[in-house]
């Protein structure tokens, strides 16, 4: 899921996806 985020803001900032992708390796 957050894949298809990230594809969707491909349009976006690259800072934008760097803290989406931080996010995800955050630990739950």
């Amino acid at each position: 899921m957050l894949e298809s985020k990230i594809l969707n803001l491909k349009d976006e900032d690259e800072n934008t996806i760097l803290h989406i992708v931080v996010e995800n390796k955050k630990p739950e």
